[in-house]
């Protein structure tokens, strides 16, 4: 937890990076960040960015698809000064909604993760999992590839975030007709999947449905299960047998934010990630992991 907690810590002036540009002056004195986080996360981030500036972060929590449909609807007046943790693909597809803004030394950061106009940056890359309770799965039961899933025996028995509310969940399903192929055969076994499934309204209900032995299984990112079983949760982590899959998450300005009177030069701080940091991957890629081969499409999750 130790080391969780430093990570999030440097995640935090990653925030600062990018939030220092939509900066209140006097008057307001606080940034609002649209994040699709874990609370918990949020509250470390928030905490350790009001102590490095002095300015109040209010963190307004909320899943990819609610907070990219609160942010349409502002889209006139906005309320929101970043969006946080939504994922590369929403980034990309939203551009509109975005304000141009480079971080300082934006040019450690690989080319496939920032906006080559400084429309959004990246900030980490999520593998894709199967999480299992060990109270109630043994290891020959538990689930080793996604066509496992299509079998009767995992109705209600695998938690997954509805699609349409995250972004990792929407990866997962775009995963699944890739293996499947996207065409009616492809699609009736992700309707046989959904028909199996517990369908969560977020994100965060799946690992910790599965965490808290209310579902066997769940598909969640590795970095979520990873922290439930280093803190001895009765929880195993399994690699799908196909290969891994990753998708990249970041961040953005949102256009027309209200709080940007602070100059953008009073940054002055490093950047969370370089190259050779160690602090994230030592927390987030827990083992090694073969990606499978994936159409053009999205190879682009692949640097």
């Amino acid at each position: 937890m130790k080391l969780f907690s430093r990570f999030l810590i440097l995640f935090a002036m990653c925030l600062l990076a990018a939030a220092w540009s939509v900066m209140p002056g006097e008057a307001n004195g606080r940034v609002v960040v649209y994040s699709s986080n874990q609370q918990a996360q949020n509250d470390m981030m928030a905490e350790a960015f009001e102590k490095a500036t002095g300015v109040k972060c209010e963190m307004v929590r909320a899943g990819t698809g609610v907070l990219v449909k609160k942010m349409i609807a502002e889209k006139n007046r906005p309320l929101g000064d970043v969006a946080l943790g939504l994922g590369k693909s929403v980034l990309m597809n939203n551009l509109d909604l975005w304000e141009p803004y480079k971080v300082k030394d934006s040019s450690a950061y690989p080319a496939e993760y920032k906006d080559a106009n400084g429309m959004w940056i990246g900030k980490i890359v999520h593998l894709m999992v199967f999480m299992y309770h060990t109270k109630l799965l043994t290891p020959a039961q538990a689930p080793k590839a996604w066509g496992d899933f299509l079998d009767p025996r995992w109705q209600n028995k695998v938690a997954f975030c509805n699609p349409s509310n995250a972004a990792s969940s929407y990866i997962q399903l775009t995963a699944m007709l890739s293996l499947w192929g996207d065409n009616e055969a492809g699609w009736k076994k992700a309707e046989t999947f959904l028909k199996h499934a517990l369908i969560t309204e977020q994100s965060a209900n799946v690992y910790t449905n599965v965490a808290n032995g209310e579902v066997p299984a769940g598909i969640t990112m590795e970095y979520a299960a990873y922290r439930y079983k280093k803190g001895g949760g009765p929880v195993e982590i399994v690699n799908p047998a196909e290969g891994a899959v990753a998708y990249a998450e970041g961040m953005a300005v949102i256009k027309g934010a209200p709080n940007k009177e602070m100059p953008e030069n009073s940054w002055t701080g490093p950047p969370a990630w370089r190259p050779g940091n160690s602090s994230s991957p030592s927390f987030y890629a827990c083992r090694r992991v073969r990606m499978w081969t994936l159409p053009p499409w999205l190879r682009e999750w692949f640097p």
